[in-house]
């Protein structure tokens, strides 16, 4: 290797590389946020409309029991799934002007985009694990669905 390799790249294009990562994340959560609430939506119509009609058209309180009730459970934790993803609490940007204030404001240029570049890196693991789990929840979300969707037409 030869020192041009193994020099670390310019402080200030790596700034510039990774300052908006934590908006795209912020992107990403909200992007999360509205796939997870229209499925809702749909799972919602689904219950609302469909349980109702097959207990007065049908007339079937007997046959409710079995796949009613068990679309209603998956309605459920459609519900706290969808609660999950879109309680958006928690996501760290470098937008608040406190944050700025407080931590960097005495800062030379050089040490300020150190440390911003650092918190960047910190906030960025936690707001990805944040989302990995909200990507999980919408997995749960489009799953529990079909099951309720499957009950529903059982009903």
């Amino acid at each position: 290797m030869n020192d041009k390799e193994q020099k670390p790249p310019s402080l200030d294009l790596a700034f510039e590389w990774v300052s908006n990562i934590l908006e795209e994340q912020l992107h990403d959560a909200d992007f999360l946020a509205g796939r997870a609430a229209t499925i809702f939506s749909m799972g919602t119509v689904i219950v609302g409309l469909a349980v109702p009609l097959a207990i007065t058209q049908l007339n079937l309180e007997a046959k409710l029991f079995p796949f009613g009730i068990l679309s209603l459970i998956a309605y459920g934790c459609l519900t706290l799934l969808t609660m999950f993803v879109l309680w958006l609490r928690g996501f760290e940007t470098l937008k608040h002007p406190i944050t700025i204030r407080e931590w960097y404001w005495d800062m030379q240029p050089t040490e300020f985009k150190k440390e911003i570049l650092t918190h960047i890196e910190d906030a960025f693991e936690v707001n990805q694990r944040k989302l990995t789990w909200r990507g999980y929840a919408l997995q749960g979300i489009i799953l529990t669905t079909a099951i309720e969707v499957l009950f529903v037409i059982l009903l």
